[in-house]
């Protein structure tokens, strides 16, 4: 949540910086270090503060590099978030990402069958054109390292499929 910018409902202090502020996780009222300490009532919804901290998810891989990281708001391979505020927001981040999953799984299915086709295709015709016509040849040899392009890519795409599927 941004609580950067905003004044601490309780002492009216200006939150200059994230670190210098939190919020209540009851009602979002933003409270400055120094009012946010256990016990304190939130000047916004006048109850007891609800530290967000205790709700926070963390990811062991990074959604991104697919590196791994451990309790931290950020991956330190590559910066991506690897936090959310609450399991409902992580949750709706897991559909999401079962979503590229699924995607990744259509694309790479998509390439091997064009893979095969830059095999099969290019081979019958080769053999049928075979008696005498030698410029087709080169032609072949292009289909088939288009077929070897779109396999790897297919390889790649069922690992990463892999690799978001089991995310954590």
């Amino acid at each position: 949540m941004q609580v950067a910018g905003k004044n601490c409902s309780n002492c009216g202090t200006r939150i200059v910086s994230k670190q210098e502020g939190t919020w209540c996780a009851r009602c979002g009222g933003v409270l400055c270090r120094d009012c946010a300490i256990p016990g304190a009532i939130c000047g916004t919804c006048n109850q007891g503060w609800d530290d967000p901290e205790k709700y926070f998810v963390f990811s062991r891989m990074c959604p991104a590099c697919l590196g791994e990281v451990d309790h931290a708001d950020n991956c330190p391979l590559c910066g991506e978030p690897t936090k959310w505020e609450n399991r409902d927001l992580y949750d709706e981040f897991r559909r999401n990402l079962d979503s590229a999953v699924a995607t990744a799984k259509s694309t790479g299915m998509a390439m091997i069958v064009a893979g095969i086709a830059c095999v099969v295709g290019p081979t019958a015709l080769f053999l049928y054109l075979l008696n005498g016509n030698h410029d087709i040849v080169f032609w072949w040899y292009g289909a088939y390292a288009i077929s070897i392009y779109l396999f790897f890519g297919a390889y790649d795409r069922f690992k990463l499929a892999q690799a978001l599927k089991n995310f954590e």
